[in-house]
């Protein structure tokens, strides 16, 4: 064999190696995505609604199929995903429903989208505007590869370190508008590059309703190729064009309901640096406390020598010719006048609302081993993207479904509810289902709020590490009993009576539990 024929092999090899890397990546994230879904609530626990908000919430967000986080004032999403259940701006409901009207009325490109892919129905609309963010990510992972091929492992380490970041991570988990806003700006910037100035014009103005400050990836358009008058000319209109729909859709807004709410949003702006600063010295003050609180301290100290050295790459090395350079010098200044709301905090939202200096910046590092440490550094808030993959809390607890007039509540405490109590164990995941174990008997709670009996059917599912005998005792008295052996059998009884207030459920065995092989 010759050598030609010897390095040709070679070089196939690790470029097939490289793109199952990526495959392999990809993968990995449907999968934790995978993690999140609760039978019977879908993917909605992405969506991050509250409990604290439940009197306030649209009646089409059912409780029996909308994940709500016990205890939780929820985040952002809970009230952006209220206006794509309705985006019509003119339900009566909204104002109470939503905690500003007009100043999350802005961001309504992403609530159409996930109406329109719901076909207007609630419980599709949920759905869709949870998982937008996922279709976002993966489109945006091939349109990446326009960019960093995987010809070498430096392009490699850039894609994941976009695609994994923790701004892109903390939009997916929080069903954000900033992930799907990225791949807005570079859909337009690939136009851009492709001679379609206009058409990349129109992209990065519709991703100004999706996010106000996305307008700033205009400045990816500022230099005509040309420098004459008409060159400029043309840039401006395409100015007119980014800066349009954003304007026109304010004034909308303002004229359906006043300036009232408009100003929202002044925590948002601050002197250059200063919050940048107050960041990092409270995240080292943190760090120093006994405990420190790590991850918090932590994720601060990442995200602000990150974003200190993306602004750094970006001031110290100017480009004007360079659209990319020119979109990240954009968003740098951005970064320097973002306020308390901003960086303060965990999970810190500077990171999302910097991503596209983030895209720029990987983009544009130049290759080469001197430059592996800048890279590096400016990545570093990848470090922290682990922590916000954790399930949210309560998916294991058992499910009531029942109509409307029954199971929504006035307040949280009003509601069905289920306790567990007695040595059940912590709860297991696979990606079909969640379940625990027990070390012997059990009770269940069930709590009903109403003044009067209600009917129900109760199913469950039971497994075993051994054969054992196993009944369900309702308020002392048998209602079924059975042989439990190692593989799940499913109970099913159509007549439960839940009188008001409290009704035991015993799950009651002749054996005590046992440990599994191995275990000590």
């Amino acid at each position: 064999m010759s050598v030609p024929e010897v390095k040709l092999r070679k070089f196939r090899y690790f470029a097939l190696l490289r793109w199952s890397a990526l495959l392999a990546a990809a993968v990995v994230f449907l999968l934790v995505v995978a993690r999140f879904h609760i039978p019977g609530r879908g993917f909605t626990a992405l969506i991050n609604f509250g409990e604290q908000n439940t009197g306030r919430y649209l009646t089409e967000i059912d409780p029996q199929t909308t994940y709500i986080t016990p205890g939780s004032g929820g985040y952002d999403s809970q009230w952006y995903a209220q206006l794509a259940v309705d985006p019509h701006l003119s339900d009566p409901r909204l104002p109470q429903a939503i905690d500003n009207l007009h100043y999350r009325a802005r961001r309504i490109l992403f609530c159409w989208t996930a109406y329109g892919l719901g076909l207007g129905q609630p419980a599709w609309v949920l759905q869709a505007f949870a998982l937008q963010n996922v279709v976002c990510w993966l489109v945006l992972a091939v349109l990446l590869l326009r960019w960093l091929p995987p010809r070498d492992w430096g392009n490699v380490v850039r894609w994941v370190a976009i695609m994994f970041s923790f701004g892109l991570a903390f939009s997916i988990r929080g069903a954000l508008v900033d992930g799907p806003s990225l791949l807005l700006i570079a859909g337009g910037m690939a136009l851009a590059e492709t001679g379609r100035p206009w058409m990349a014009a129109l992209v990065f103005g519709l991703s100004g309703l999706g996010k106000e400050t996305c307008i700033l990836s205009g400045a990816a358009l500022a230099r005509p190729s040309e420098n004459t008058v008409r060159a400029w000319a043309m840039v401006g209109l395409r100015s007119l064009l980014v800066l349009g729909p954003l304007a026109v859709w304010t004034a909308h807004l303002i004229n359906t309901f006043g300036v009232d709410g408009a100003e929202t949003g002044s925590r948002n702006f601050a002197l250059p640096f200063t919050q940048l600063w107050h960041k990092t010295a409270d995240s080292i003050r943190e760090l120093r406390s006994h405990p420190p609180v790590f991850a918090y301290s932590v994720s601060g100290l990442f995200t602000s020598i990150s974003l200190a050295t993306q602004f750094l790459f970006f001031a110290l090395r100017p480009r004007w010719r360079d659209a990319w350079w020119r979109l990240g010098a954009a968003f740098a200044v951005l970064m320097a006048v973002l306020g308390e709301a901003v960086w303060e905090g965990y999970p810190c939202a500077s990171p999302r609302v910097l991503l596209p200096m983030l895209l720029a910046f990987n983009i544009t590092v130049p290759h080469g081993r001197r430059w592996w440490l800048v890279l590096l550094l400016g990545n570093l808030t990848l470090l922290s993207t682990p922590n916000l993959i954790q399930l949210p809390t309560g998916v294991d607890a058992p499910m009531i479904k029942g109509p409307a007039s029954l199971m929504r509540p006035d307040t949280p405490d009003q509601a069905f509810r289920i306790e567990l109590e007695g040595p059940w164990l912590h709860s297991e995941q696979s990606i079909q289902e969640t379940w625990r174990w027990t070390s012997g008997s059990v009770d269940l709670l069930v709590h009903n709020p109403h003044p009067f009996p209600v009917e129900a059917s109760l199913s469950f599912g039971r497994n075993s590490r051994n054969s054992r005998s196993v009944q369900l005792l309702i308020d002392g008295r048998e209602r079924w009993q059975g042989l439990s052996v190692p593989r799940r059998q499913d109970v099913r009884i159509d007549t439960v009576r839940l009188s008001p207030g409290l009704t035991r459920l015993r799950l009651q065995t002749d054996r005590p539990g046992e440990p599994p092989p191995n275990r000590q």
